[in-house]
């Protein structure tokens, strides 16, 4: 018992030890492992605290190598990643600084996702595992214009990125900076080398071996233009116009300042890209030389600098003058031409230049319609000195046979040793055509006053008046004037083959206002004889008929005034004389027919500047001493008041005849009075 005892208890003992080796051995397995736990705890914890883009070796920010930048230029900047962390990193996001006085140019980044605001733009590069890289590059234009010295600053750029580990169950959002100390400084000035000043009208001048020659009466116009096409806005320029003493400014514009002989223009402000234009006109100075030489300099001031343009030389030459020379045709006889006249040519030439002319040669050139009659046809002379004339004279004789109105010409040629030839002044004159009138009678209307309500005997109604005009027209007449009639007398003149004249005696208004707006309406003229010492010189004086006072059937009425006579005349009717006072001629003594007639006429050729050679008896009342006196006081001819269709083939010039129209004439019987066809 005791033995087995003993051997049971060294089971127990055994089973003990064996209980507790075991109990040691599992708690020192268990704390091992407990041990390797907390280590790899601790190296995750390292890993996650490691920052994922701080080496500096992988992430930076690299920009173009040069320091200095001109306005427009393109600035480069790149910005280099990599995850150098030890765990992945998620919705990355890399935002970059827009640099001040630059402009993105997105056109670089069609291979990027990002998005921009008004100071930066950011970049979604998302999830990036350890060692993952990347590099962005973005570009810059500098914008223009810019001051001169400014600094564009260094870009800053910022990593944001999201990491977790669920082994130690930490996440969160991080922040890495990249920057760079390299910034630009803009260099810029304005550029000013594109503006000029020039001569604006130099296709008027003649160009001779390339020198413009001008001439001491032109005109010469500048433009001067100033551009800034540079990259920065130029304040405070000043402009000035020099070497133009020997001009007189003219014309310019009002911004233009006057110093000495120079011209000045301040400019405040000139943006980049913008020009600005200014004008001014200049005579040349009476004093300056013969060949001198005129180049006007502009210069530019700005910030202590000097721009030079210079315009292109123009060499002043002094030349006699004789476009103020005169050439005139006058006829001998007066009024109208004809074929077979003589024609006075009086030229005269005047030197209004600058310096004295020599060894001239002055030559008379008529047209074919022309002979020379008398005198030579050229002329030379030694010198004409500045300001002096000398005339000279020749007689043409018109051309026989014109049977149209044709215009004839003469001009004058003038030579001398500083000038060529050339025509200083010319002239015409109308030939009238002269052809037979075959029809030879001219019916000659005689009227007195035309009212809308007539009275007495001497007046007819508008009406009448109208289709008298009407039937005239209507058959193809033609009015005509005595002056017409009398060139025919004497030159053959060519007249319409339906020629009729109408007239009216003494001169009432009603002329003025009734029978001229129907006139101007069937393009007709007429012949009004006037009491010429019954016309007033306004409304205020005009007269009234008082020289029909005693006579029975005459109402009283007013009178034309000159105004009125005057337009008619302009239109081309034509005015007479009808006597001074209306006075019977047959019952005053001849110095007092004279007297009536020349101040009559003389009124007429004051008031409207036209030769008034005809007279219509008053009263149709004259005698043989009357007619007799007619020729030494100017008159070609006299005028009756009634006797019928006058024939042309037996007038007599003093006696012409008429066809008297009265009241009680009916208008229907007109045409027969006048025998129109």
């Amino acid at each position: 018992m005791t033995k087995k005892w003993r051997w049971d208890k060294k089971i127990i003992k055994i089973a003990v030890i064996s209980f507790f080796s075991i109990l040691i051995i599992t708690g020192g397995v268990f704390g091992a492992l407990k041990l390797i736990e907390y280590y790899r705890i601790l190296e995750e914890e390292a890993k996650y605290t490691v920052s994922n883009f701080e080496d500096k070796n992988f992430n930076y920010l690299k920009s173009s190598g040069k320091e200095k930048v001109n306005p427009g230029d393109i600035i480069s900047y790149e910005i280099f990643y990599r995850n150098t962390g030890q765990i992945k990193v998620e919705d990355t996001e890399v935002t970059a600084s827009m640099p001040e006085h630059c402009a993105l140019i997105e056109d670089s980044l069609k291979n990027y996702d990002y998005e921009t605001d008004e100071s930066s733009i950011t970049f979604k590069i998302g999830d990036l595992d350890i060692s993952e890289s990347g590099s962005i590059i973005l570009n810059f234009k500098v914008d223009s214009p810019l001051d001169n010295g400014l600094e564009i600053k260094p870009l800053q750029v910022k990593i944001e990125y999201f990491k977790e580990n669920s082994m130690i169950n930490k996440s969160g959002d991080f922040k890495n900076f990249l920057s760079s100390d390299h910034s630009f400084i803009v260099e810029a000035s304005p550029d000013f080398s594109n503006s000029y000043i020039k001569l604006a009208n130099e296709e008027d001048f003649k160009n001779i071996n390339g020198a413009l020659e001008v001439f001491s009466d032109d005109i010469l116009s500048y433009k001067v233009f100033i551009s800034n096409d540079g990259n920065m806005d130029a304040e405070d320029i000043v402009l000035t116009i020099e070497g133009i003493e020997d001009l007189t400014v003219l014309e310019s514009q009002k911004e233009f300042e006057f110093d000495d002989d120079n011209l000045i223009v301040r400019i405040p402000v000139l943006e980049t890209g913008k020009s600005v234009s200014y004008y001014f006109k200049a005579g040349i100075k009476t004093d300056i030389e013969n060949n001198s030489k005129i180049a006007p300099v502009m210069k530019i001031y700005y910030n202590d600098e000097e721009i030079i343009k210079y315009a292109g030389e123009v060499t002043v030459r002094l030349l006699p003058v004789f476009k103020n020379s005169t050439l005139r045709l006058i006829d001998q006889n007066g009024g109208e031409t004809y074929s077979g006249e003589l024609i006075n040519a009086q030229i005269t030439i005047t030197n209004t230049g600058d310096i004295t002319a020599n060894n001239i040669e002055v030559n008379l050139i008529p047209s074919s319609l022309f002979s020379l009659y008398e005198g030579p046809p050229s002329w030379k002379l030694g010198n004409l000195n500045v300001g002096e004339s000398v005339n000279f004279s020749a007689i043409l004789k018109v051309k026989d046979g014109i049977s149209q109105n044709i215009k004839g010409a003469c001009q004058v040629e003038v030579s001398s040793d500083e000038l060529g030839t050339q025509v200083v002044s010319s002239s015409s004159l109308l030939i009238t055509g002269t052809m037979p009138f075959t029809r030879n009678y001219i019916p000659i209307v005689s009227l007195h006053g035309i009212e809308p309500s007539p009275q007495g005997r001497y007046e007819i109604s508008t009406g009448a008046f109208e289709l008298m005009l009407s039937t005239l027209k209507n058959l193809g007449y033609q009015t005509i004037t005595f002056m017409d009639l009398l060139n025919y007398l004497d030159y053959g003149k060519t007249l319409p083959e339906k020629s009729v004249i109408i007239t009216s005696d003494d001169g009432y208004q009603s002329m003025y206002t009734y029978a001229f707006p129907l006139l101007k309406k069937y393009d007709y003229k007429m012949t009004v004889f006037l009491d010429t010492g019954y016309m007033g010189n306004s409304d205020t004086n005009r007269r009234m008929n008082d020289f029909d006072s005693s006579i029975a059937n005459i109402p009283t009425r007013p009178m034309m005034i000159w105004s009125e006579v005057q337009a008619m005349s302009r239109y081309g009717c034509e005015f007479l004389s009808h006597g001074w006072s209306h006075v019977n001629f047959g019952d005053i003594s001849l110095e007092n027919v004279k007297r009536e007639l020349s101040q009559s006429k003389s009124d007429i050729e004051i008031q409207l500047g036209k030769s008034c050679l005809f007279i219509a008896w008053p009263h149709d009342s004259f005698n043989s001493r009357a007619i007799a006196s007619l020729p030494a006081l100017g008159f070609r001819g006299a005028v009756r008041h009634g006797g019928g269709i006058e024939d042309v083939r037996s007038i007599n010039i003093y006696q012409i005849k008429r066809i008297p129209i009265y009241a009680e004439t009916p208008p229907g019987s007109y045409g027969e009075l006048m025998e129109l066809e």
